[in-house]
């Protein structure tokens, strides 16, 4: 899992990324690049899905004779349609390739035909469905966010988006022990007439410690209930601090 969000405004895109994820031959966690600018449109390009599918897509993408952001996006359904086959065909040679079937891209940049910084998620849960193409709308974007999560923060300037990043990594990681998202956020200030990057440490969060809501499995809450709390269980809970309310995972 990964995250990607977006701050939109007409002279400016903000675009955050996190670095962690999981090498699949390997089960070990590793950094890695989930955007990429393209510098001869001045356009930013970040994906949720399989690192793999980023990087084919983007030395497709640079081979297209475009000009400009407007006619990159209308030519990202095909390119995607583009790099899932290649990738696809990859895959029939050599079973052990991992592979999501549900990819996610955000494109970014000057719009010279609405005279302002646009943005356009393009989405695709599997080969056999029709990619689903959003229209980015002021402020923003972001992904993953649950209702059940509550308000995000607003997500607005660099330390807004970082206080967002962090808020989705320990609720993904409270939701799903284990998950392949944190690390450090990457934030993509595009402007007409150019981009700049920002690397921001401190979304390395630890399991079990999210928000004040301390999770147990059943064998722990078991433990607890019988009085039998180890060495593991006591360190468990003194990190956790002032914990708010337990949940069992």
């Amino acid at each position: 899992m990964s995250l990607i969000n977006v701050f939109l405004s007409p002279s400016q895109a903000l675009i955050g990324v996190d670095t962690e994820a999981v090498n699949h031959r390997t089960g070990e966690f590793m950094v890695a690049n989930k955007m990429i600018h393209l510098a001869h449109l001045n356009v930013v390009m970040a994906g949720r899905g399989t690192q793999g599918f980023l990087l084919v897509l983007f030395t497709m993408a640079s081979q297209i004779q475009v000009e400009d952001f407007d006619s990159l996006a209308n030519v990202m359904p095909l390119t995607i349609e583009g790099a899932y086959n290649a990738i696809g065909a990859h895959k029939a040679g050599d079973p052990d390739l991992h592979f999501s079937d549900e990819q996610e891209i955000v494109l970014a940049g000057w719009s010279a035909l609405h005279g302002r910084m646009r943005a356009v998620c393009y989405r695709r849960n599997s080969p056999a469905h029709e990619i689903e193409i959003i229209e980015i709308e002021d402020p923003g974007y972001m992904m993953p966010w649950s209702d059940k999560w509550g308000e995000p923060p607003e997500g607005d300037g660099r330390r807004g988006m970082f206080d967002l990043a962090l808020a989705q990594t320990k609720n993904a990681k409270r939701e799903s022990p284990g998950v392949a998202m944190g690390g450090r956020l990457l934030i993509a200030e595009l402007m007409r007439g150019g981009m700049s990057f920002t690397s921001i440490d401190g979304l390395t969060v630890e399991e079990n410690e999210h928000d004040g809501v301390l999770t147990f499995s059943v064998a722990e809450l078991q433990a607890l209930s019988a009085g039998n709390v180890g060495a593991d269980l006591a360190d468990k809970m003194r990190r956790a601090g002032g914990v708010q309310r337990a949940e069992a995972i």
